[in-house]
């Protein structure tokens, strides 16, 4: 398989900034989705390498999913879940959930069909471009 070079052009302090806010918005994107959820206690550091454990489970109507959550702050018509996120989340049956300042899409990342564009892109790191992404409002709640 050959992956094509999507350069991160990010400083290393843009993706300490970016690192920060995607940690901070994370519960905040479960929270405006109104999904029923529980964070997992990470031992996540900026530029440190764990073991990989998802980052909250969420409920279904029959289950709790394992979920990888990612928060952007501009709005995307794709988005690339890191290669080794993207495999886990497979063998374990997980949900990739990605939401924007306007908007939120959850995924069940059973396999990567053919379609799955392969790059070196976030992070300098090997990721799979999902194109097909179903992108939903998040709902307005009224007092």
């Amino acid at each position: 398989m050959s992956w094509d070079y999507a350069k991160d052009k990010r400083t290393d302090e843009q993706v300490k900034a970016d690192y920060d806010l995607g940690k901070k918005m994370e519960e905040e994107t479960l929270k405006r989705i109104g999904i029923t959820y529980f964070m997992v206690n990470s031992e996540d550091e900026f530029k440190n390498l764990s073991e990989y454990t998802p980052d909250a489970f969420i409920r279904t109507k029959t289950c709790w999913m394992p979920a990888e959550v990612k928060y952007s702050r501009c709005e995307l018509t794709y988005v690339e879940l890191k290669k080794n996120q993207a495999e886990k989340l497979i063998s374990v049956g997980g949900v990739y959930i990605h939401g924007t300042p306007t908007k939120y899409a959850v995924m069940a990342i059973l396999s990567l069909s053919s379609d799955v564009k392969t790059v070196v892109g976030y992070c300098n790191k090997p990721c799979y471009r999902i194109s097909n992404v179903d992108w939903k409002l998040y709902p307005q709640f009224s007092i």
